[in-house]
């Protein structure tokens, strides 16, 4: 599973903890 950024919460779109993977 992907780690969750702190100010990232799981209800975000997949979008945004992608962007956290690319990182």
């Amino acid at each position: 599973l992907v780690s969750y950024s702190s100010s990232l919460k799981p209800t975000q779109p997949a979008k945004f903890w992608e962007v956290e993977v690319l990182h």
